[in-house]
């Protein structure tokens, strides 16, 4: 069950990935304005496109780290790159980075009120 969850996540910021950009290339605005557009003008939805793609990625790393090196048949190199992930995200370092996304989301709502 884990691994499905895990995999949904991937999935899902691997498909906001693709939303973000698609959005990105159709707008006719140049720099940070093509972002902004790309958010359907609102700071939020563009935050939040980011917050869904960092966490989905997280979330999905190590089981597609198994998935890749299951195929070279390299269960070390699996691990290892689990380990790599995991010396950074921590439960303290995932709190923290959720709290900013939640801090920066309110912050940009409220620029919009």
């Amino acid at each position: 069950m884990k691994l499905v969850i895990d995999l949904a996540g991937l999935a899902l910021a691997l498909g906001m990935i693709a939303v973000l950009v698609s959005q990105y290339r159709k707008a006719t605005s140049t720099g940070l304005q093509r972002v902004w557009d790309a958010g359907r003008g609102s700071a939020t939805i563009v935050w939040s496109y980011i917050g869904l793609i960092v966490t989905g990625l997280t979330a999905g790393s190590g089981k597609l780290a198994d998935l890749v090196f299951s195929v070279f048949n390299d269960p070390a190199g699996a691990d290892a790159v689990k380990t790599a992930i995991n010396s950074y995200v921590t439960p303290t370092t995932a709190s923290v980075v959720g709290a900013l996304f939640i801090a920066v989301t309110i912050w940009a709502r409220s620029r919009t009120l």
